[in-house]
């Protein structure tokens, strides 16, 4: 069986001050409160929440996708990185966000990524931007 998961979050912003949220350094790091390093090109490393997690950028096509390794510190040495692809679309009513994240080495971890996105990752996310 495949542990991974399809999301869609919707955000009323313009798509350029989207893509930066989650793209830049800075900007991650004022959204989450914590310190974020971004790369800028396919390669390069990240961090998220205060190095809580971990990866490598496997694609980043500009205000359209960006995609990445995912491996938070607790897990298990023995594990593979989970894959995450974020896709963004222009819509009338704000920028749809569809969060496709696979390969996770077990269904705990699967569900408890699927919440973590919403209440860790996009509720942040939408009351930093949804107050600009």
């Amino acid at each position: 069986m495949a542990h991974e998961f399809v999301r869609e979050y919707l955000i009323k912003s313009r798509l350029d001050i989207v893509w930066k949220s989650l793209t830049d350094s800075k900007e991650l790091s004022a959204w989450q409160r914590q310190k974020c390093v971004f790369g800028k090109k396919q390669g390069e490393e990240y961090t998220l929440f205060d190095g809580w997690v971990h990866g490598t950028i496997l694609e980043i096509t500009p205000k359209t996708k960006l995609s990445y390794t995912w491996k938070p510190i607790g897990w298990n040495k023995k594990w593979k990185e989970s894959i995450v692809i974020l896709t963004l679309i222009n819509t009338n009513e704000g920028i749809k966000i569809i969060v496709q994240h696979n390969t996770f080495p077990n269904k705990k971890e699967k569900d408890s990524h699927y919440i973590g996105w919403s209440q860790e990752f996009f509720k942040p996310l939408k009351k930093y931007l949804e107050k600009k």
